[in-house]
């Protein structure tokens, strides 16, 4: 869609060039205003404009450079997946740890830690922390039960 629509622009740019030309033959000793050579610098000076705004908007997207919110005290310390809509998370807000579910439409507080779960210095990797979240969320579970 993009790529018709410069494609039609370019065509309409070439053809008001050539308009132009032939005006220049009318006019005997008259130079005039769109000659190839500033054609071609103002196509050129249009593609940097347009490559340095497609590099920045990437850049800015990648870098997170203009961030609405600062999330230096809130982090996601875990997760797990219970269906396609539903989540538990494990959230640290500072130095205390909740316990959230989240769904379409619903937020739940449902824990707050006690003592602050410290993933990383368990040793524990990407791959088994969902399985020892699940039994940490078991344990706690069945502690409320009892």
């Amino acid at each position: 869609m993009k790529f018709r629509f410069y494609s039609i622009v370019a065509l309409l740019c070439l053809s008001g060039s050539s308009a132009v030309f032939a005006a220049e033959s009318s006019f005997d000793g008259q130079r005039a205003v769109l000659d190839t050579s500033n054609l071609l610098q103002m196509i050129l000076a249009l593609g940097v404009v347009v490559v340095l705004i497609v590099g920045l908007s990437y850049a800015v997207r990648k870098f997170n450079m203009f961030s609405v919110g600062s999330s230096a005290h809130i982090r996601i310390v875990s997760g797990l997946a219970l269906s396609n809509k539903d989540r538990l998370l494990l959230v640290q807000v500072g130095e205390e740890q909740l316990l959230i579910s989240t769904s379409p439409g619903r937020v739940q507080k449902i824990h707050e830690m006690q003592a602050p779960i410290d993933l990383a210095e368990a040793g524990e990797g990407k791959a088994s922390s969902g399985q020892n979240f699940s039994s940490l969320l078991q344990s706690l579970t069945q502690r409320g039960r009892s």
